[in-house]
Protein backbone atom coordinates (compact mmCIF):
# COMPACT_ATOMS: atom_id res chain seq x y z
CA UNK A 1 0.00 0.00 0.00
CA UNK A 2 3.06 2.29 0.93
CA UNK A 3 4.29 2.20 -2.58
CA UNK A 4 1.09 2.99 -4.40
CA UNK A 5 0.75 6.09 -2.18
CA UNK A 6 5.00 7.17 -3.06
CA UNK A 7 3.71 6.47 -6.96
CA UNK A 8 0.22 8.53 -6.76
CA UNK A 9 2.40 11.21 -4.97
CA UNK A 10 5.10 10.74 -7.84
CA UNK A 11 2.69 11.24 -10.88
CA UNK A 12 1.24 13.62 -8.99
CA UNK A 13 3.95 15.92 -8.38
CA UNK A 14 5.22 15.27 -11.97
CA UNK A 15 1.85 16.73 -12.73
CA UNK A 16 2.52 19.73 -11.12
CA UNK A 17 5.69 20.26 -12.57
CA UNK A 18 4.36 19.83 -16.18
CA UNK A 19 1.59 22.09 -15.68
CA UNK A 20 3.68 24.90 -14.30
CA UNK A 21 6.44 24.35 -16.80
CA UNK A 22 3.75 25.06 -20.26
CA UNK A 23 2.00 27.58 -17.98
CA UNK A 24 5.00 30.04 -17.71
CA UNK A 25 5.30 29.91 -21.72
CA UNK A 26 4.17 32.91 -23.46
CA UNK A 27 2.62 32.56 -27.02
CA UNK A 28 1.22 34.66 -29.85
CA UNK A 29 0.02 33.60 -33.11
CA UNK A 30 1.26 36.68 -35.69
CA UNK A 31 0.14 37.10 -39.45
CA UNK A 32 2.57 38.60 -41.38
CA UNK A 33 1.79 40.01 -44.83
CA UNK A 34 4.18 42.55 -47.50
CA UNK A 35 3.90 44.44 -50.23
CA UNK A 36 4.87 43.22 -52.84
CA UNK A 37 3.40 39.83 -52.20
CA UNK A 38 4.79 36.96 -52.28
CA UNK A 39 8.14 38.03 -50.26
CA UNK A 40 10.30 35.37 -48.62
CA UNK A 41 10.44 35.65 -44.80
CA UNK A 42 13.62 35.03 -42.41
CA UNK A 43 13.73 34.90 -38.80
CA UNK A 44 17.29 34.40 -37.24
CA UNK A 45 18.75 34.22 -40.89
CA UNK A 46 16.65 30.87 -41.51
CA UNK A 47 14.04 31.34 -44.09
CA UNK A 48 10.84 29.98 -42.55
CA UNK A 49 7.87 31.05 -45.36
CA UNK A 50 6.70 33.39 -48.17
CA UNK A 51 3.72 35.65 -47.11
CA UNK A 52 1.21 35.58 -46.20
CA UNK A 53 2.60 33.58 -43.31
CA UNK A 54 1.36 32.50 -39.92
CA UNK A 55 4.11 32.05 -37.13
CA UNK A 56 3.09 30.82 -34.07
CA UNK A 57 5.62 32.24 -31.39
CA UNK A 58 6.19 31.11 -27.76
CA UNK A 59 9.00 32.47 -24.89
CA UNK A 60 9.50 32.38 -21.27
CA UNK A 61 10.36 35.35 -21.63
CA UNK A 62 7.70 38.36 -21.97
CA UNK A 63 9.58 40.86 -23.25
CA UNK A 64 11.50 38.72 -26.03
CA UNK A 65 11.35 40.25 -29.28
CA UNK A 66 11.48 38.67 -32.60
CA UNK A 67 12.64 40.26 -36.10
CA UNK A 68 11.19 38.97 -39.01
CA UNK A 69 12.87 40.32 -42.92
CA UNK A 70 11.17 39.86 -45.87
CA UNK A 71 12.89 39.38 -49.04
CA UNK A 72 12.26 39.88 -52.67
CA UNK A 73 13.93 39.88 -56.22
CA UNK A 74 14.36 43.80 -57.10
CA UNK A 75 12.93 45.35 -53.72
CA UNK A 76 14.86 46.58 -50.39
CA UNK A 77 14.94 43.92 -48.15
CA UNK A 78 12.10 45.12 -45.18
CA UNK A 79 12.55 44.11 -41.21
CA UNK A 80 9.75 44.21 -38.71
CA UNK A 81 10.22 43.47 -35.30
CA UNK A 82 7.53 41.99 -33.07
CA UNK A 83 6.78 41.40 -28.79
CA UNK A 84 3.95 39.77 -26.96
CA UNK A 85 2.83 43.11 -26.39
CA UNK A 86 0.49 44.13 -27.20
CA UNK A 87 -0.98 40.70 -27.09
CA UNK A 88 -4.08 41.62 -29.17
CA UNK A 89 -1.93 42.85 -32.18
CA UNK A 90 -1.61 39.89 -34.52
CA UNK A 91 -0.99 41.19 -38.15
CA UNK A 92 2.18 42.53 -38.88
CA UNK A 93 2.46 44.10 -42.35
CA UNK A 94 5.95 44.60 -44.12
CA UNK A 95 6.58 47.51 -47.10
CA UNK A 96 9.66 47.24 -48.90
CA UNK A 97 10.86 50.00 -51.26
CA UNK A 98 11.55 49.03 -55.33
CA UNK A 99 15.78 48.89 -55.39
CA UNK A 100 17.05 51.18 -57.95
CA UNK A 101 18.23 49.00 -60.61
CA UNK A 102 20.72 49.86 -63.86
CA UNK A 103 21.99 47.83 -66.60
CA UNK A 104 25.12 46.96 -67.06
CA UNK A 105 27.52 44.97 -69.21
CA UNK A 106 28.97 41.10 -67.05
CA UNK A 107 32.48 41.29 -67.89
CA UNK A 108 34.33 37.80 -67.10
CA UNK A 109 37.44 35.91 -68.65
CA UNK A 110 37.30 32.12 -69.21
CA UNK A 111 39.92 30.03 -70.09
CA UNK A 112 40.30 28.72 -73.60
CA UNK A 113 42.20 26.30 -75.04
CA UNK A 114 43.94 26.77 -77.96
CA UNK A 115 46.65 25.32 -80.38
CA UNK A 116 48.70 27.73 -78.58
CA UNK A 117 48.13 26.94 -75.34
CA UNK A 118 45.43 28.28 -72.81
CA UNK A 119 44.41 32.00 -73.40
CA UNK A 120 41.47 33.99 -71.12
CA UNK A 121 38.52 34.89 -73.47
CA UNK A 122 36.00 38.06 -72.62
CA UNK A 123 33.09 37.05 -72.26
CA UNK A 124 30.27 39.76 -72.12
CA UNK A 125 26.47 39.88 -71.27
CA UNK A 126 23.72 42.21 -69.79
CA UNK A 127 22.85 42.00 -66.48
CA UNK A 128 20.70 44.01 -64.70
CA UNK A 129 21.94 45.24 -61.34
CA UNK A 130 20.79 46.64 -58.53
CA UNK A 131 22.05 49.38 -56.48
CA UNK A 132 22.23 51.01 -53.07
CA UNK A 133 22.83 54.47 -51.86
CA UNK A 134 26.10 54.80 -49.51
CA UNK A 135 26.19 58.43 -48.98
CA UNK A 136 24.32 61.92 -50.21
CA UNK A 137 25.54 65.30 -49.08
CA UNK A 138 24.89 68.57 -50.79
CA UNK A 139 27.55 68.10 -53.26
CA UNK A 140 27.00 64.88 -54.51
CA UNK A 141 23.27 63.34 -55.07
CA UNK A 142 24.72 60.11 -54.13
CA UNK A 143 26.87 57.34 -54.34
CA UNK A 144 26.09 53.52 -54.77
CA UNK A 145 27.41 50.11 -55.21
CA UNK A 146 26.17 47.02 -57.00
CA UNK A 147 24.63 45.23 -54.22
CA UNK A 148 23.51 42.32 -56.63
CA UNK A 149 22.56 41.38 -60.05
CA UNK A 150 20.10 38.85 -61.81
CA UNK A 151 23.20 36.89 -62.81
CA UNK A 152 23.67 33.96 -60.36
CA UNK A 153 26.84 32.73 -61.10
CA UNK A 154 28.73 35.48 -59.31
Amino acid sequence: MKQREIMIWKMFLLFIIILFIGGCAYTKTVKITSDPGKATIYSNGVEIGTTPLTKELSSYEENEKFEFVAKKEGYREGKITVGFKPQDKTGYHIKMERADTVSVELISFEAQSTDEGVKLAITRKPTLAYLEIIERSPNVRSVTWIISNRDKTL
